[in-house]
């Protein structure tokens, strides 16, 4: 086998992907997203986190609530209360307590993580129940 480097122009970045080469079969060792000047660019959900926002313990009920973020997220956890006794439901604007644009639901004492690096369409929870309790926290970049 040969080691080979490969070199692709993606838009205004390249890309280097070194690559063992056996006949006409390629296998790939690792990739590298370098700019024009070579530096090495990490893509953003794969950058390490810089900063923690602490959201709290948010009030949910039968009308959608926005969980506002102030940083850039790289991930965010919402966890249901282990007191709920409603579903709690996790979507972008528009969701309904009646499971309408839904993303996840959360039963007392679930939890769920997921990366989310774009606020401008914003990340918003209902219940079927009122009095209920999420928690929230987001990893920033």
């Amino acid at each position: 086998m040969t080691l080979t480097k490969i070199t692709a122009r993606l838009d205004r970045t390249e890309s280097d992907t070194l690559v063992f080469k056996d006949g006409n079969s390629l296998i790939i060792i690792g990739i590298a997203l370098v700019d024009g000047d070579g530096n090495h660019i990490i893509p953003s959900l794969l950058a390490p986190a810089t900063d923690l926002e602490g959201l709290g313990d948010i009030a949910i009920g039968t009308s959608q609530v926005e969980i506002v973020i102030s940083g850039t997220p790289r991930n965010i956890r919402i966890r249901a209360d282990v007191d709920n006794t409603g579903i709690i439901f996790i979507g972008k604007t528009g969701i309904l307590s009646d499971k309408t644009n839904d993303y996840v639901r959360l039963n007392a004492g679930d939890e769920h993580t997921f990366q989310f690096n774009d606020i401008t369409n914003g990340v918003f929870a209902i219940s079927d129940t009122v009095g209920q309790t999420i928690n929230a926290g987001a990893l920033l970049l």
